[in-house]
């Protein structure tokens, strides 16, 4: 299966660079954007720029990254989502990057591979929600936000049940289909833009939905929902969250990356614990952060200008210089081989002082 799906991703690469070369994207130069990646546990990054190209010497060094995901069934083919580039895609881990012409172009908020069917992936382009179920060959819009100035800003999947599709707004809607994006229906109004949106791996009655400025818990499929600001009180700054990830050995446990720390919740968001950082609490709010796959005592998080490392639940960290200046926009790692990691980058923002 995964042979027979990359021979045909190589044969797509050639069929693109044949017929629209002159419309590969133009991003050349020396910044340090776009993505980097760790073979050694982010001990050192290297900039992977390659683009399948025919002209020499483009690169993506320059794009302003969005988002990256992995094909869930092979975690060699990558998804980077850009602001202003559109969309590319991997299938050597990263080393190399295609353009894909055929998406109309827009800012990538979110990217959704089907997690059982490596040809089919979900993506959101400003306002409107775009499937392609043959390999991004072509691609069918499923949604379209009539009210201006609103975007779709977040994606999940139901593990179980894969017609269920969520989608989150930034006005703070979270919509929902339950045939692949065919149709849609509100499930609730949040206060404020939509994250993020997780969906229990193994209970996906159990939703949790990060907005700009809390967090909530749903155990009826979004029937109705619970505020777990209220249990975060005594952390101040904990509910401006940068990422929430479930923990895969434990069923019921979430770890948040935010403005206050790093917070762990072994009862599905009621009761936390903060991990003692090398800084205090609220003087460096985290910007990224991934988990082990295989080890939940395996930690990486961004602050600042530093990575932070630790490799036994938070009792010692290592701390590392980050490999670019630029706006960290997400850490990832690889499902498959804990060893690789990725960082995503976009310029940072310019600040004017007095």
């Amino acid at each position: 299966m995964k042979t027979s799906k990359t021979i045909f991703l190589l044969l797509m690469v050639f069929v693109f660079l044949f017929f629209t070369g002159a419309a590969c994207v133009k991003v050349e130069g020396e910044a340090r954007r776009g993505i980097f990646k760790s073979v050694e546990r982010a001990d050192r990054w290297f900039q992977k720029t390659s683009l399948l190209s025919l002209k020499a010497g483009e690169n993506i060094g320059s794009v302003n990254a969005t988002v990256l995901e992995f094909d869930p069934l092979d975690s060699g083919t990558l998804y980077l989502g850009t602001k202003e580039h559109g969309l590319f895609l991997s299938i050597n881990a990263g080393d190399s990057w295609q353009k894909i012409e055929r998406l109309p172009q827009g800012k990538i908020k979110a990217i959704l591979p089907h997690p059982k069917n490596s040809a089919e992936v979900y993506v959101a382009v400003d306002q409107k929600i775009f499937r392609s179920g043959n390999c991004c060959r072509t691609w069918e819009n499923l949604y379209l936000e009539t009210k201006e100035k609103v975007e779709v800003t977040a994606l999940a999947i139901d593990p179980f049940f894969n017609q269920i599709i969520y989608a989150g707004l930034s006005d703070g809607r979270l919509i929902k289909s339950e045939n692949r994006g065919y149709g849609w229906n509100l499930v609730n109004e949040f206060k404020a833009e939509v994250k993020q949106i997780l969906v229990n791996p193994q209970n996906p009655s159990i939703l949790y939905v990060v907005i700009s400025n809390g967090f909530f818990k749903s155990e009826d499929k979004g029937k109705t929902w619970l505020s777990l600001g209220e249990f975060l009180k005594d952390y101040s700054g904990a509910t401006q969250i940068s990422k929430a990830l479930f923990v895969p050995q434990y069923s019921n446990s979430l770890i948040l990356g935010s403005s206050y720390g790093l917070l762990l919740s072994s009862d599905g968001g009621r009761t936390w614990s903060a991990y003692k950082l090398l800084s205090a609490p609220g003087k460096a709010p985290i910007e990224s952060l991934v988990l082990d796959p295989y080890n939940p005592n395996v930690i990486y998080y961004t602050a600042l200008t530093t990575l932070y490392k630790t490799i036994d639940g938070g009792n010692n960290w290592i701390t590392r210089s980050l490999p670019s200046k630029e706006k960290v926009v997400d850490l990832k790692i690889d499902p498959v081989n804990p060893n690789i990691l990725y960082l995503i980058y976009q310029k940072k923002p310019k600040t004017y002082g007095f």
